[in-house]
C-alpha cells in the first residue's frame, strides 16, 4: 500500500478543512505536562506541614475561645499565627508560580515552525498544528516537528541525541522514520506525519516522566518527622495539663479553675512547644538560596528544590554537550596531506564532521565538481583544481573507501573516534573519464573533546562527596575515552543490552561500582535513576539528552 494512501493524504497535502477535523480528533501536537496548580492549590500544598496544621488548629481553637469570651486581647495571638502561616504559604506559592511562568515563556519563545503542504501549497506553520497525514518538508538545520515516515529523501542525515544520547549522524532513506525533536543535519526530504503529541516517541518518554510522582525533599522529610514528633509532644502536654486540671476541679474541689480556663492554658502550652517561627525561617532561607540561583541564570520551579540541590549525592550526566563540547574536532590523522585533502572534500557546514574539517587550514583550490555523500555508498567525492593540478578526492567510511584500512580504523574507533578514510587520484583534465583507481592516502580521526572545565567539575563533585555517573547513548569506546579524560572511573562500562538482562537487585549491585553506562535508552536511564533513589541516594540529572 502506498504510504500516502495509508495515511489518507496525497503529495499535495491535506486541505485545511480535513486538517482542522483531524486536529479536533487528535489534539494539538504537544507533549502533555502535569497541569500547573492554581495559586490556591500551591498555598494549600505549603500548608500541609504537620507543624503548621497543629499551629493553625490551635489558633482556630484559640480564636473560637476568644470570640466566645468577647476578649479583643485574646484575638491577637491566634490571628497573628494564622496571618504568618498564610503569608508564608503565599510567598512560597508566588515564587513557584513566577518560576513556572518563566519556563512557559521560554517554551513559547522556542516554538518550532515547519514547512508543510496544505491545500496544494507550501506554507510555514506552527508545529503544534500538525496532524497525522500532513506532508512536511525537511531541510538541513530543521527540527523534525513530529514522528514522520519519509516518502522522499536525498542524502538526509539526522541527529537523534535528544532521544538516544548518541551524537553521531543517522542516515535516513525513503520509508525510514524520523522522530520528533531530532535535527536534520544534511540533505533534504519529504515526510508524512505519522504520530503527534503524546503518541510520538518524545511523548512516550514524557508520559514515563509524568507517571513518576514527586517525592519529598530530604529537608521536607526531616521537617515532617520533627513536626510529627513535636505535634505528638504538644498533644500529650495539652492532654496532661487538661486532665490534671480536671482532676483538680473534680477531685480536689478547686473552684477557682474552669474547664474553659484549662483548655485555654493547655492550648497555650501546646503552642509554646512548637517552633512556630520555623516554617517562616525555612522559607526565608530557601528564598535566599533561590535568589542566588536566579542571579546565576537558573530557574527554580519549586522552592524546596533549592535544598534538594544541596543534598544531591549522585549526579547522572549526559556525555555529549555536557562533559564534551558538543562539536567534532580533528584529533588524529595519518599526515598533513591526508588532513588537507579531507578538508578539500567537504560539502555541508551543518554536518558536524564537515564543519570540523572546514576549520582545517588547506591550500587554495577551485571546486570543479561534487558528488554528495550517499547513504548507500557511505562516501562523497569532489574534483578540485589545486595549483594547476586536477585532483579527484574521495572521503568516507574506511570499508567503503579502502577496505584494507578497516582494521586500523577499528583501533581508532575503540578509542572513541569517528574515522574517515581518504583516497585521491590526479586527472589529466576535469573531463578525464578514465576509470583509474584512486590511491589510498590515509585516515582522519575526529572526536567530541571534553570541555576544559569538565575534569575540574568532576573533581569538585568528588571532593564534595557527590558521585558523578555518565549515562550516554554513545558507544563504549567513546564513553570510556571521555570518562577517563574527565576523571570518572572508566574501568567498567555497562551497556544498555547488559542492563536489559539484569534484575533490579543485580543492577543495584552494579550501580555501587559502575560509573559509566553506554548505549542506554531513555527507559534505561529512568530505571537507573529510580534504583539510585531506592538505594537512598538523592539524584540530580543533567544534560540535553533525554
Amino acid at each position: 500500500m502506498d504510504i500516502c494512501e495509508k495515511y489518507g493524504t496525497c503529495p499535495g497535502g491535506l486541505d485545511s478543512a480535513e486538517a482542522e477535523r483531524r486536529r479536533t480528533l487528535y489534539g494539538d501536537n504537544v507533549t502533555e505536562k502535569r497541569k500547573a496548580p492554581s495559586l490556591a492549590r500551591r498555598m494549600a500544598r505549603q500548608l500541609k506541614d504537620p507543624m503548621l496544621i497543629i499551629l493553625l488548629g490551635a489558633a482556630a481553637v484559640g480564636l473560637a475561645l476568644a470570640i466566645a469570651d468577647f476578649s479583643a486581647q485574646a484575638l491577637v495571638e491566634p490571628l497573628l499565627i494564622i496571618g504568618i502561616a498564610l503569608a508564608n504559604a503565599l510567598v512560597s506559592a508566588l515564587q513557584e508560580r513566577g518560576a513556572q511562568r518563566s519556563l512557559d515563556a521560554l517554551e513559547n519563545l522556542s516554538a518550532v515552525m515547519c514547512k508543510v503542504r496544505r491545500d496544494g501549497k507550501e506554507i510555514v506553520a506552527d508545529a503544534r498544528t500538525l496532524v497525522p497525514g500532513d506532508i512536511v518538508l525537511l531541510h538541513a538545520g530543521d527540527i523534525v516537528p513530529a514522528d514522520c515516515v519519509l516518502i522522499g529523501a536525498h542524502s538526509l542525515e539526522s541527529e537523534e541525541s535528544m532521544l538516544t544520547g548518541e551524537s553521531v549522524p543517522v542516515s535516513k532513506s525513503e520509508g525510514d522514520r524520523v522522530f520528533s525533536g531530532s535535527k536534520v543535519l544534511t540533505g533534504k526530504g519529504t515526510a508524512v506525519v505519522d504520530k503527534t503529541g503524546m503518541s510520538t516517541e518524545m511523548g512516550r518518554i514524557a508520559a514515563l516522566l509524568n507517571a513518576e510522582g514527586e517525592r519529598p525533599t530530604p529537608l521536607q522529610s526531616k521537617l515532617k518527622k520533627l513536626s510529627e514528633q513535636l505535634g505528638v509532644l504538644s498533644l500529650v502536654i495539652c492532654f496532661v495539663v487538661f486532665a490534671l486540671g480536671l482532676a483538680g476541679i473534680f477531685v480536689l474541689g478547686n473552684r477557682e479553675l474552669t474547664p474553659l480556663m484549662l483548655l485555654t492554658t493547655a492550648i497555650a502550652l501546646a503552642v509554646s512547644a512548637l517552633p512556630e517561627g520555623l516554617p517562616t525561617t525555612v522559607t526565608m532561607v530557601l528564598s535566599s538560596g533561590m535568589r542566588k540561583l536566579v542571579a546565576r541564570r537558573a530557574i527554580v520551579r519549586k522552592l524546596p528544590a533549592v535544598e534538594t540541590l544541596g543534598s544531591v549525592s549522585v549526579i547522572c550526566t549526559d556525555k555529549t554537550g555536557t562533559l564534551t563540547e558538543g562539536r567534532m574536532t580533528v584529533t588524529e590523522y595519518t599526515d598533513r596531506r591526508t588532513l588537507e585533502l579531507a578538508a578539500l572534500c567537504t560539502d555541508n557546514a551543518s554536518d558536524p564532521t564537515d564543519a570540523a574539517l572546514m576549520d582545517v587550514p588547506r591550500p587554495e583550490a577551485v571546486r570543479l565538481s561534487l558528488t554528495p555523500f550517499d547513504n548507500v555508498s557511505r562516501k562523497m567525492s569532489v574534483t578540485v583544481n589545486v595549483g594547476g593540478k586536477i585532483l579527484e578526492i574521495t572521503k568516507g567510511a574506511p570499508e567503503s573507501v579502502y577496505p584494507p584500512a578497516a582494521e586500523a580504523a577499528a583501533a581508532l574507533e575503540e578509542r572513541g573516534l569517528r574515522v574517515l578514510a581518504v583516497a585521491c587520484r590526479e586527472l589529466r583534465s576535469p573531463d578525464d573519464l578514465r576509470g583509474g583507481r584512486q590511491t589510498f592516502v590515509g585516515l582522519v580521526g575526529l572526536s567530541d573533546p571534553p570541555r576544559p572545565e569538565a575534569a575540574e567539575a568532576v573533581r569538585k563533585c568528588k571532593s564534595a562527596g557527590i558521585r558523578p555517573v555518565m549515562l550516554t547513548g554513545d558507544g563504549a569506546g567513546a564513553a570510556r575515552s571521555v570518562a577517563a579524560a574527565v576523571g570518572l572511573d572508566a574501568e567498567r562500562v555497562l551497556l544498555g543490552r547488559d542492563i536489559e538482562h539484569m534484575s533490579d537487585e543485580e543492577l543495584k549491585e552494579a550501580l555501587k561500582s559502575t560509573s559509566v553506562f553506554a548505549r542506554v535508552t531513555p527507559s534505561d536511564k529512568l530505571r537507573i535513576v529510580k534504583l539510585f533513589r531506592s538505594m537512598g541516594e538523592v539524584v540530580g540529572v543533567t544534560g540535553d539528552g533525554v
